[in-house]
This record gives C-alpha cells, structure tokens and sequence, in this order.
C-alpha cells in the first residue's frame, strides 16, 4: 500500500449513519398518486441542520467570482448551512469513480495518468487524512463496493484472457486485512456490482453470455462465493439495496415498472412507476421509501422527474417535475441522514446543488458554481 498526506478537515467528528430499520414486506402494484410540484420557493434551512455537511468531488468551484479549486478533482467537504467549502483532498487529476462511504473513509477507482489510462483502487482515510493506494497495476476497473465494515472490496476489473475477448470482465475482492486480491467471480460480464449494507452479499448485473441470454442479477455470498440467488432481467438500468440487505429495488423488468426483490424469497413486486425508465435509485434511511429518476427512452434523461415512492402503499409523489425545468439535466441525488431532507444536482451551464425538504417541496440551491461534480454522501 502506498500512503500519502493530506491536510483537510478533521473527519473525527463526522461520522456516516445508515438507519438498519426492517421493512416488513412491499406491497403490490398499487395506483399511482402524482402530486403536481409547483415552482419552488427558495428557503434556508433551519440551523443548525440534524445533518449539515455534504461530501462532493469537482474539479472547480466558483462563489462570487472566486475560483476555489480548479482543473484538479478533489474531495471537499461542503456545509449546507454556512456553504462554507473545505478542503479534504486536492491532489487528484480525474473524476473519482464509484466513491463508497464506509463510517468516515471513501473508497475510489481514479486514474492517476492519463483520462484513458487504467483506474487504480485508493481510500481517503477519514480519521488519519491520509489517501491510500491499495493498487497499482495496468488494469481497468469499471465499479467499486465495499463490504460495510470497509475492510473488503469488490470492483470489476478487465482481465481477459488475450486469446479472446470472452469473459473478460472479472468481479476481484480486495482484502486490506492481508493485501491480497483474489477472483470473486468469472464465467461471465459482470459490469456493476453493489454489496449489501447488512452482510457479505454482492450483487452483480452481467452482461449476455449469447443473443439469446437476457442480463443476469446474481446474489453472490463473498464468503462461501456460492450464488444464492440469480434473476434474468430484460433491460436493467439501476439498483440498490434496502438498508436492512433483504430486498433489491431494480429497474428494467418492464417499462413504468420498478421491481422490489426478496433476496432470501426470491419473491418479486412489481410497481408502477409514471414515466418509462429509471436511471436512479435510492432507499430512504428507514426503508420505506425509494427515491427514483425517472424519464422517458425519448429524452435521454434530459426531462428527468425525481419521484419518491412509498413502498408500503405504492404511491407515487412527484418531488421534482423535470418539464417545469427546461435545461436541467438531473443527476445524483442521495438523502440527509435523517431522511428529512434530499440533495441532488441539476445541470445547465453550470452544475449547482440542490437541497430539497421532503415534507414541503422547498428547494434551497447552494450558492456556488461547479464543474464535473459528484455528490458522494451526506454526513452528521
């Protein structure tokens, strides 16, 4: 491992929280309930906010004509009560890809060369302020998840045998208990992969084996690395786990529909979502609810709504309508810790933050300017 300083924020004091509430069972296709979203009505938050500070990566950031950070990608710690901006780390050259947060470390694939160079496994260590490169090889790594202790992870990789181009993408688990890599799965195209908040389960989307295969979602015990349950999906888009690891939700079943999966039942509800695609998902912290980006195939997302559904009646509630916004292409979203509160960005010629109260439909837009930014997570 290959360690370097930085100097940035004490993360001593900010911990990640994750809610573990059981959900108790989803209901089944139920109507839709769409709650027209007006213009929205700047508002401040109340200060100070049960949870005030947002994790981002930029390569810039622009506030009243000054430029704070600029052609470099850095971690910064945003406060969205005081929109006071610290630096954690400044000393990277491209996008941090496929960020996991795990208590007060991140985890990363970044490119340190070249933008089409390959990707190498790091973590900024929250407590330390160290960054800390676990590889260095010529691979490229395409997704990264890490166990929820943080002490394992699992990224796909591109290790293909040269004499082909069959199963070339390989799902490799990294351990930082003995530095060692070993293959967690092969035989197929594994391209994204999510590991379970609660326990040793991964979940991997893969690509056909043939024309005549759909894509797989296989739910692998990284311990035993025996399949515990494996679905074929038509057209899948995104998924997430629930907060307690016993239910998927995923797009890509079939149009307007999004899937709840019992990972140990194998059971399957279907609900009806308005537009045709999905192109996020997120669990509120207590699990009964999922945030979703939703669009039309015709659009290319670039009309998003942000909807919330209640997974225990099926309802639907419109929380931002992307035709009253023209321009904004909406992107990462992810919720406060207490769940009382979303953030998300919206792109025009600049990308800004957006800080959303679920209970009024009030939005607060930071007042900064970014380019190329990442919402990583929401701390205490």
């Amino acid at each position: 491992m290959e360690k370097v300083k930085y100097q940035g924020l004490n993360m001593n004091k900010k911990i990640f929280l994750l809610s573990l509430i059981l959900v108790t069972g989803c209901a089944g296709d139920k109507n839709i309930v769409v709650i027209p979203t007006n213009t929205a009505i700047p508002v401040v938050l109340t200060s100070p906010s049960p949870a005030s500070t947002l994790l981002v990566d930029s390569s810039s950031f622009e506030a009243s004509g000054e430029i704070l950070a600029n052609n470099n990608h850095g971690i910064y710690s945003v406060n969205v009560n005081s929109e006071k901006i610290t630096v954690l780390s400044e000393d990277t050259f491209h996008l941090l890809k496929s960020v996991n947060t795990r208590k007060k470390d991140l985890f990363y694939l970044q490119t340190t060369g070249a933008e089409n160079e390959p990707e190498d496994l790091f973590m900024f260590d929250g407590s330390s302020q160290e960054v800390v490169r676990f590889t260095n090889d010529s691979y490229w790594d395409y997704d990264l998840s890490a166990s929820p202790n943080g002490m394992s992870l699992a990224y796909v990789s591109d290790r293909f045998d040269q004499t082909g181009l069959e199963n070339r993408h390989k799902v490799i688990l990294y351990s930082r208990e003995t530095n060692n890599e070993n293959i967690l799965l092969e035989g197929n195209d594994p391209f994204m992969i999510k590991w379970s908040p609660a326990d040793s389960k991964l979940a991997i989307l893969s690509l056909p084996v043939d024309e005549k295969t759909n894509r797989s979602l296989v739910i692998l015990d990284t311990v035993s690395k025996k399949t515990i349950n494996s679905f074929e999906i038509n057209d899948p888009s995104a998924f997430n786990w629930s907060p307690d690891g016993q239910f998927l939700a995923i797009g890509g079943f079939s149009p307007n529909k999004i899937a709840i999966i019992n990972v140990e039942t194998s059971s399957i509800n279907l609900f009806s979502i308005p537009k045709e695609l999905i192109g996020g998902i997120a669990w509120s912290p207590d699990g009964n609810s999922i945030l979703l980006q939703n669009y039309e195939a015709i659009t290319n997302q670039g009309s998003s709504d942000l909807v919330l559904l209640d997974i225990n009646t099926g309802d639907i509630k419109l929380l931002f309508n992307g035709e009253m916004h023209p321009g904004n292409y909406l992107n990462k979203f992810i919720w406060s810790p207490d769940g009382n509160y979303i953030a998300f960005i919206t792109l025009n010629e600049y990308d800004k933050i957006n800080i959303m109260n679920i209970s009024t439909l009030q939005i607060t837009k930071l007042n900064f300017s970014y380019y190329f930014l990442e919402l990583i997570a929401w701390t205490q």
